[in-house]
């Protein structure tokens, strides 16, 4: 998904967790991959502006998204892909 911010979500907290996690970090689409996912296929995205869910094929979602982000500076995170390589602050 270039061009795209991606997070991958690797931490060993349940599905659930993660999911609430990233409704907090105010992540636009939620996508969990499964193993029906992960051979290809549409995939279940989570879409925070309407609160619904719904199926679509990858491409779809990346048209979508760079749709939405079309004339916007793109900055990459400077935070790591991976969630389970974050640091975590605790106060």
């Amino acid at each position: 998904l270039e061009g795209i911010r991606v997070d991958l979500d690797d931490s060993g907290d349940s599905l659930g967790k993660k999911i609430r996690n990233a409704e907090k970090e105010w992540v636009p689409y939620i996508v969990v991959i499964g193993k029906k996912e992960a051979g290809g296929g549409p995939v279940n995205v989570r879409i925070r502006e309407t609160k619904e869910q719904a199926e679509m094929e990858v491409d779809a979602l990346r048209k979508r998204i760079h749709g939405e982000t079309k004339g916007r500076p793109f900055r990459p995170l400077a935070e790591p892909f991976h969630v389970s390589e974050r640091p975590i602050f605790r106060g």
